[in-house]
């Protein structure tokens, strides 16, 4: 219920932040442990763990990306609660599932029902957005990513620790309760704004066919791929980088930590001020700053010689990467109908989603050719790239954006 004198969209955002952050948490829980659930509990030698690893994550995000502009189009028209709501119990199923699952390949298919059945962050992005007036969408937006970084960053200790003492398996099922909590937030306390009646062009296809009519959609999509590419090229690298650096130390797992670590602290603290940056100056000029001081940074680390300069670097980059989700989704929100917004959200969503498939595998190929600290190099240019193919789409939208109101010159 709404404190008096508290906007419901205000009470809106600060439910669905809470119910991300024990989302995220409780995902976060089980699915860096996931090598050692196959190796531990489903009997799979640490070899064969590395290809399936690789099948577990790269399926779940490609079936996400197909199935997200679907989720988004039924968001569209039967509103974005339900479909968060849609996506928590989707997602409480799937991870119970897996909790139960009794062979690597049995894993895979309930990964394939979660990336199909899951859509959470995309839903609950819209429901704020279809929540919040458009002039605090940036800040609002930046706001709720904090509970994404700090999920990511609790949950991996919380999970290991859980691990230890319960077992991976009955980890899966305090994740699969913690996703029925937020659920029941979400159904109770929130509420949505009355809605437009949806558009008669809405639905999957309706859906990409905005790419035709949206030439800044387009250019937002591409800006997201290229810079979830480049993030997820490098990042699973990172721990074998760590390792090269400490040969035989004992606390490399602590490191490690640290290392993953550093770039969520710097964005729980900058993704509001890049959002309050974004509904002031504009999210069109925040989106490629942002990218391009990642540029900026990302060469440094084919020098680093230690790991505490590893941290730093990847705190910098933490800074500038928190920008990205903010401002992208802001961007597109002023750029569609009201009552196409969820479905544009998923097409980021898809795109965001394929490049966190195909990054992992270039980066792995390329680290087993040439080596890991050529990859910051690679991840560079392809952030240099994100940000060019981000100022374009600012340009496209300025160019369509609808011309200021007219005071009335009768009210006089």
């Amino acid at each position: 219920m709404t404190r008096p004198g508290r906007p419901q969209w205000l009470t809106t955002l600060l439910v669905v932040w809470v119910a991300q952050l024990i989302a995220i948490m409780g995902m976060s829980l089980v699915i860096p442990f996931l090598p050692l659930y196959l190796v531990h509990d489903l009997g799979v030698d640490e070899r064969a763990a590395r290809t399936w690893s690789g099948l577990l994550a790269g399926a779940n995000f490609v079936c996400a990306a197909v199935a997200a502009p679907f989720w988004g189009g039924q968001a569209d028209r039967r509103g974005p609660k339900l479909m968060t709501l849609r996506a928590l119990l989707g997602l409480a199923l799937a991870i119970w599932l897996m909790g139960r699952a009794r062979s690597p390949g049995e894993l895979l298919v309930y990964r394939l029902i979660q990336g199909m059945l899951g859509g959470f962050v995309s839903a609950a992005i819209a429901l704020v957005g279809s929540a919040v007036p458009r002039e605090h969408v940036g800040g609002a937006l930046g706001f709720l990513q904090t509970a994404m970084t700090v999920g990511w960053l609790v949950g991996p200790l919380a999970g290991g620790a859980v691990s230890d003492r319960l077992g991976f398996r009955m980890t899966f099922q305090c994740t699969g309760a913690m996703l029925l909590v937020a659920a029941a937030l979400v159904g109770l306390l929130v509420r949505e704004p009355p809605r437009p009646a949806p558009s008669e062009e809405s639905g999957y296809l309706a859906n990409l066919k905005l790419l035709r009519h949206q030439p800044a959609l387009r250019g937002v999509m591409a800006t997201v791929f290229l810079s979830s590419g480049a993030v997820m090229m490098l990042n699973p690298q990172l721990p074998l980088l760590v390792t090269e650096m400490l040969p035989g130390r004992a606390d490399v797992a602590a490191v490690v930590g640290l290392v993953t670590a550093a770039p969520a602290l710097t964005s729980m603290v900058a993704a509001p001020l890049w959002g309050r940056a974004g509904d002031r100056y504009g999210h069109g000029r925040v989106l490629p700053m942002a990218l391009a001081c990642g540029s900026l940074l990302h060469p440094w680390g084919a020098l680093v010689a230690a790991p505490w300069q590893l941290i730093l670097l990847r705190a910098g980059v933490g800074i500038g990467s928190a920008a990205i989700s903010p401002a992208a989704h802001a961007l597109v929100a002023q750029q569609v109908a009201e009552t196409r917004t969820a479905g544009a959200f998923s097409l980021l969503a898809s795109a965001q989603m394929l490049g966190a498939a195909i990054g992992p595998m270039l980066g792995g190929g390329v680290a087993q050719w040439i080596g890991i600290r050529p990859l910051f190099l690679m991840s560079a240019i392809v952030l240099a790239l994100a940000a060019a193919t981000a100022a374009r789409a600012a340009g496209a939208a300025r160019r369509i954006a609808p011309p200021a109101p007219q005071p009335d010159s009768d009210s006089s």
